[in-house]
């Protein structure tokens, strides 16, 4: 049974695609979450804001890695804080502040994935790190917002969860960046976008990321979860999913 959070979340993201729907107006909310004495955040805020709708003007959407894709993380972080708070766990990073890693942890995502010469996260990191710096976020803050966006590298969060005793923020983020894809049905959808849109970048796709070994692989990859992740049913909602799948002796 998904929980009532995680269902809002999903509800949240499916509402998000209707063709009427202004992703600008989603934005809006994490700007209202910054505490108006936090004048750093606000004006990092409206210089990334900006920059994703020069960016959006500039060219046709990603498939998979676009402003929508970004507010499904923003509102993911969003649930499981709020998900921290219930469980009596202190981050050491305010929540605006990880709302702020998420939207700007795709800042300067062409299309496609990461690669060797092709560090997508540093690119991205490194753009925010120069908004934040312009922005007078203390510097303190603005290595924590860098080093939490180069946490979302899909082969960091592997190796962290091989190891129960990570940083539990390095484990939200990664949980955020892909919390809309572990889910049942729109995580199909997002599948399909992403094999799209890594073809559409002329990069190869050995394996659809749709299909079933590779929808097993990517769910097994998030066995391990945070306690707020957890306590939000994710965990419960992937198992069911791998239970679902074709065996791996069955696949091939």
């Amino acid at each position: 049974m998904v929980e009532s959070h995680l269902a809002d979340f999903e509800a949240a993201a499916r509402a998000s695609r209707a063709a009427e729907f202004d992703w600008r107006a989603g934005y809006a909310a994490v700007a209202r979450a910054i505490p108006a004495d936090d004048a750093p955040a606000s004006r990092l805020f409206g210089a990334l804001l900006a920059d994703i709708e020069a960016d959006a003007r500039s060219r046709p959407p990603n498939g998979y890695h676009n402003p929508l894709h970004t507010l499904d993380t923003m509102r993911a972080m969003d649930a499981l804080c709020a998900s921290s708070e219930r469980l009596g766990l202190t981050l050491a990073c305010p929540a605006h502040i990880l709302s702020l890693v998420m939207l700007g942890h795709d800042l300067r995502h062409p299309g496609g994935a990461s690669g060797p010469g092709r560090d997508l996260e540093r690119m991205s990191a490194d753009a925010v790190a120069e908004f934040a710096r312009q922005c007078e976020m203390p510097a303190g803050l603005t290595q924590q917002i860098v080093d939490l966006i180069l946490a979302t590298r899909l082969p960091f969060q592997k190796a962290l969860r091989c190891n129960s005793t990570g940083d539990l923020l390095a484990f939200l983020v990664g949980e955020a960046d892909v919390m809309a894809s572990l889910l049942p049905g729109l995580g199909l959808e997002l599948a399909m976008a992403l094999t799209q849109e890594m073809q559409a970048a002329g990069q190869p796709v050995a394996m659809p990321f749709e299909s079933a070994p590779a929808r097993r692989l990517f769910l097994g990859a998030y066995t391990r979860l945070s306690r707020p992740a957890q306590a939000l049913g994710l965990g419960e909602v992937i198992a069911a999913q791998l239970a679902a799948l074709p065996s791996a002796q069955n696949m091939f």
